[in-house]
């Protein structure tokens, strides 16, 4: 292989691993919406933000126009039933409390 057991990263290699894969943390966050009002599941919008992000996407105007090019993609791990939240939805939900600490889901400036 090209590269070596000890620079194996879990995260990559999802849950076949004996470490969790990021979308099993992902999942382990709790949802302070109220579920009647939920339209999109929270593991959805990290994994957007988080792919969006790597691959430059700067604020939630290109990260929503970057998943709308890549929904298949996304689908490969989670579902997206309903689509992909409004850019503007994805910047409220950036600030939801999640166990008293604020979730910040907001994009990193790149320079």
């Amino acid at each position: 292989m090209w590269f070596s057991d000890s620079c194996k990263a879990p995260w990559l290699w999802g849950p076949t691993m004996a470490s969790r894969s990021m979308l099993d943390h992902f999942s382990a966050l709790k949802d302070p919406r109220q579920s009647w009002r939920v339209v999109y599941p929270l593991p959805e919008i990290p994994l957007l933000v988080l792919c969006a992000t790597l691959s430059g996407m700067e604020d939630f105007v290109e990260i929503r126009l970057w998943g709308d090019l890549r929904l298949e993609f996304l689908r490969r791990f989670l579902p997206y039933e309903r689509g992909l939240p409004a850019h503007d939805t994805l910047k409220g939900l950036s600030g939801i409390s999640c166990t008293g600490e604020r979730l910040n889901l907001t994009p990193p400036r790149l320079e």
